[in-house]
């Protein structure tokens, strides 16, 4: 191992983190989000992109319940890995099994978690899955990163201007951007582990969003 270099500041040279945390990461973070990304897929129904979605351990898609609200739309959904820059021609196609789901309402959680039909052609392991945060509390202030598919378009990762707002019953909010076609997108914290599933937002022009009990109102996405 090589040591530790520890540096003492010149004589009348300052530096300064700016603002109330440190921004700065170390490079194999970079190579964590690149990891991450493998497992976040769009999701199509017929030839219709209609939201993201990613693996869970066990070969499960996890998505919202409103991008597969019933067993009819299942049957002609497919998920697509690999739909990135630089990859034409590259990605990989998987269907969905009608009899292997569970579910809640689009009003409460808006989750759906549906067995994924494996492909010999490219085992679904290649893609690995993601791990949900559940030993470190989620506090105002942390990162939102958030992998997604905006528009059923290529793959793209937000992770700047993206504070998480308020924690809120089962609710999450933060200011991470989205689009159209984000809705089953997973959020994640620093240590790429999945704290929340992507639903939905609104901006100032559309409102807001009540983000706590007291009925604060902010542009927001949970």
């Amino acid at each position: 191992l090589l040591p530790q270099t520890i540096l003492t500041p010149a004589q009348g040279v300052e530096e300064k983190i700016i603002g109330n945390r440190n921004e700065m990461l170390p490079t194999p973070w970079l190579g964590k989000a690149l990891n991450a990304a493998r497992s976040v897929c769009r999701v199509l129904v017929g030839n219709r992109a209609e939201g993201s979605g990613f693996l869970l351990e066990g070969g499960y898609l996890l998505t919202n319940s409103h991008v597969l609200p019933n067993e009819a739309r299942i049957r002609l959904a497919s998920i697509e890995f690999n739909y990135e820059e630089g990859q034409s021609g590259k990605s990989a196609t998987y269907t969905l099994d009608p009899t292997s789901v569970r579910r809640s309402p689009e009003a409460l959680l808006d989750y759906c978690i549906v067995k994924v039909v494996n492909n010999p052609q490219k085992p679904l392991s290649h893609w690995g899955f993601l791990e949900l945060e559940t030993q470190t509390e989620v506090r105002e202030g942390d990162a939102a990163n958030m992998i997604q598919h905006p528009w059923g378009n290529l793959k793209q990762i937000a992770f700047r201007d993206n504070q998480v707002l308020s924690i809120w019953g089962d609710s999450i909010f933060y200011t991470t951007d989205s689009e159209h076609g984000s809705s089953g997108s997973p959020v994640f914290n620093d240590d790429w582990k999945v704290i929340a599933l992507h639903r939905k937002g609104f901006n100032e022009a559309d409102g807001g969003m009540v983000i706590n009990a007291n009925g604060d109102k902010k542009a927001a996405n949970m």
